[in-house]
C-alpha cells in the first residue's frame, strides 16, 4: 500500500481544526481566547482558512 501525503487544502479546515484543538487543549483555548474546546476549534478553523489566502 502506498501512502500519499498531500498539502492541506482550505476545505480541510473543518476536519483539521478539531484534531489540532484536541491535541493542544488548554494551549489552544489560551491562544484563541475561548473557554471551550469547541469554540477554540472554530477559531482555529478560521486561522487555518486565513493561512491559505496569504
Amino acid at each position: 500500500m502506498t501512502v500519499r501525503i498531500r498539502p492541506a487544502q482550505l476545505f480541510d479546515a473543518g476536519f483539521a481544526a478539531p484534531l489540532i484543538q484536541s491535541t493542544i487543549g488548554a494551549i489552544g483555548r489560551a491562544l484563541t481566547g475561548t473557554a471551550t474546546d469547541e469554540d477554540a476549534a472554530h477559531v482555529l478553523a478560521e486561522f487555518f482558512r486565513c493561512a491559505g489566502t496569504g
